[in-house]
């Protein structure tokens, strides 16, 4: 067997390393210098089950967690004063479950796993349903909490955000609609989606809390939330 060119004589034409050859060897890989086929990535995700909201009135008591003060507004207060307060809470999320071996505090947080992004990517939902009756001193507040090392000291991150008017139209004659194609659920005007994305791109514990306060009138029966994180 020649090793050169009939056409040009002059040239060597390249020859396979002698041996047998073996189509397994790409995944072999033993110096791994071949990269190596992409494993599938399960993605964890949480989904709540729906929560009725369920109002206290006030004053609380001292041990009452409703009664944090993260939870309250900052001085001044205003001159309407809370009546009334509900809340829901996300669990806790370990959102870098990559880091196992860094602490042994896993089992009380949540993983979600975005490993190819080190976390990025995953993000809260939350849908709420049933407020067909909007009291006019009805506010909805966020806070985010969060730690860096262990779920058992969350830190708020933010003080409470006044969130209101992105959980309903304030104004009734201004709300569209619901859908009323075949196969779409109707929930009425009073539902509403709000999403959130945790921060320090993105931090490994992650919780948010909705505060659900009333100023004057009776508070609402049928408020319903379920949150997911996707």
């Amino acid at each position: 067997m020649s090793n050169t060119s009939d056409l040009f004589p002059d040239q060597v034409i390249p020859v396979p390393i002698p041996g047998t050859t073996d189509l397994n060897s790409f995944y072999d890989n033993t110096s791994r210098s071949v990269p190596q086929a992409p494993s599938p990535e399960i993605r964890a995700y949480w989904s709540g089950s729906p929560t009725p909201i369920r109002f206290t009135f006030l004053p609380l008591g001292v041990a009452n967690p409703l009664n944090a003060q993260v939870y309250q507004a900052a001085p001044p207060a205003g001159l309407l004063q809370t009546t009334a307060r509900a809340l829901w809470k996300s669990p806790i999320f370990d959102l870098r479950p990559d880091l196992k071996a860094s602490g042994s505090y896993q089992p009380e947080a949540r993983p979600i796993m975005r490993g190819a992004d080190f976390g990025r990517g995953a993000r809260l939902i939350l849908r709420s349903s049933g407020l067909t009756q909007i009291p006019v001193g009805f506010k909805v507040y966020s806070v985010e909490f969060g730690s860096t090392n262990n779920p058992r000291q969350m830190f708020a991150m933010n003080a409470r955000q006044d969130i209101t008017s992105h959980f309903f139209d304030p104004w009734p004659a201004q709300q569209g609609g619901p859908p009323q194609a075949p196969g779409l659920q109707n929930f009425g005007t009073g539902a509403s989606l709000l999403g959130w994305e945790p921060a320090a791109n993105p931090i490994r514990f992650w919780s948010v809390a909705v505060i659900f306060e009333l100023t004057q009138g009776n508070p609402p029966l049928d408020l319903v939330c379920q949150g997911e994180v996707l």
